[in-house]
């Protein structure tokens, strides 16, 4: 592994104007009485903000940047500014017009190496600051040295593609092995989601155990996704795009700059309480639309997602891999769960019949624990039925019977001793009643699944 070390050297200088007193800034060595004048005006305005501790802590932690595009990219100005002072940054590529409208860089800084690019924002930010450069990126050779020598690793790598899948998957398992906490972060249009992996605690899985350490060589970008987005809230604009890009019709999908910057204005605070062990929420999801819309507007993109989501789900059934591929849930809706007393809650032991085929219902059903399985009957009733499908945690059935008088077109029984959300029809019609453009979306979609079933 190659490192470089960006310093600057006593016979440089920059000016750094202080306004009220004047001050006039020339770089001398770090920690020399130039250096410390220094570091407390750059920190001045944080008091109240940072205790003295924190900022100690912050001041002598030594943070890695793994993937330096937008995301981890909009994490180190604003450590940088808020007084860390020992960056790695691993990175192997370089800018490109393509990220003028998605990352933080200018047209000057286009052809240049990310790595080398950033660390010249840092120079003239504060000159102080320790930057190790490792341009190769993360790679199985150097991942477990780069862990090691770190107190925190944010997780900017992107998943678009086998090489950095790789990466990433590479970099938690030695923050596994080595005890370090990782902040792993995903832009997805104006959506922010943000998973914190203290494995500073033996008992946090490996990225949550929705990947094994034995899947690092087998696991594609497309699987991988999807298991991370399951329980995410999906924007309703990148609905369309998620399906492509799940499908392998897109390289990369679409991404704003501001969603980024957002990661970029959690990370100071995140990273100070983990860093001094305070208690942070492992998940955390900021849809930046979705905060700006009132709760009329809110129901409407509610029900549009629904429908989109299903429409999604029937499509993505070829690309499922041993029913791993993750799956839309209400369960995870904001709006769906602001319905919470509408929905009765019931328990069924293995072998009871929930749903039986040829009975009209008023009903739709999502799985909250346990499995059911779809059967469906023949006219022969001394033949056994067909099994059409086993679902588990998070997937529905019944939504047909909510827009339509016709009977059910198969039974479903609990294959386990299973939980159950149930919705009536009276209460789906309210929660799409705002939107009927989404109610016949919804109709549509839900049609060509019982043609497909």
């Amino acid at each position: 592994m190659t490192d470089v070390h960006v310093t600057i050297s006593k016979d440089s200088s920059s000016d750094f104007p202080e306004a009220k007193a004047g001050f006039r800034y020339v770089a001398g060595d770090r920690h020399s009485p130039e250096h410390e004048r220094f570091y407390a005006l750059l920190t001045a305005r944080n008091r109240g903000l940072l205790s003295d501790d924190d900022q100690v802590v912050l001041r002598n932690s030594i943070v890695l940047v793994a993937g330096c595009g937008g995301i981890g990219g909009a994490v180190i100005e604003p450590l940088v500014r808020a007084g860390a002072e020992s960056i790695v940054l691993a990175d192997n590529g370089r800018y490109s017009i393509y990220d003028l409208g998605s990352e933080a860089v200018s047209l000057p800084e286009v052809g240049r190496l990310k790595t080398d690019a950033i660390a010249a924002r840092i120079r003239v930010i504060n000159p102080y600051v320790q930057v190790t450069i490792t341009s190769a990126g993360v790679t199985d050779d150097n991942a477990d040295e780069l862990v090691a020598g770190a107190d925190l690793i944010v997780d900017g790598i992107g998943a678009i593609d086998t090489n950095a899948l790789r990466a990433k998957l590479r970099l938690h398992l030695s923050a596994k092995e080595q005890r370090k906490p990782v902040v792993s972060g995903y832009d997805v249009a104006g959506s922010l989601w943000v998973a914190v992996y203290d494995y500073r605690d033996a008992d946090v899985r490996l990225l949550d155990g929705k990947v094994w350490a034995e899947e690092i060589e087998t696991i594609g970008p497309v699987e991988f996704l999807s298991r991370i987005f399951a329980s995410l809230r999906m924007p309703i604009e990148m609905v369309p795009e998620f399906e492509r890009h799940m499908l392998g019709q897109t390289i990369s999908p679409p991404a704003l700059a501001s969603t980024a910057l957002l990661y970029g204005a959690l990370s100071v605070r995140l990273v100070v309480d983990i860093l001094t062990g305070r208690p942070v929420r492992s998940s955390i999801q900021i849809d930046i639309p979705s905060q700006l819309r009132p709760r009329r507007e809110r129901l409407k993109v509610a029900g549009r997602r629904l429908a989109l989501m299903y429409a999604v789900n029937s499509r993505l059934r070829d690309v499922r891999r041993a029913g791993r591929l993750g799956v839309y849930s209400p369960l995870d809706d904001e709006v769906f769960a602001e319905m919470r007393d509408y929905l009765e809650e019931r328990v069924w032991e293995a072998g009871s019949v929930i749903v039986r085929q040829g009975d009209h219902g008023r009903d739709f059903f999502v799985v909250a624990e346990g499995k059911v399985q779809v059967e469906r009957e023949h006219d022969d009733p001394t033949l056994e039925p067909d099994i059409i499908a086993t679902l588990g945690p998070g997937e529905y059935f019944g939504e047909l019977a909510l827009l339509t008088d016709q009977p059910r077109n198969a039974s479903v029984v609990a294959a386990t001793r299973c939980r159950v959300l149930s919705l009536s029809r009276d209460a789906f019609e309210a929660y799409l009643a705002e939107s009927a453009t989404a109610r016949q979306r919804l109709a549509e979609t839900s049609v060509q699944r019982a043609r497909t079933d």
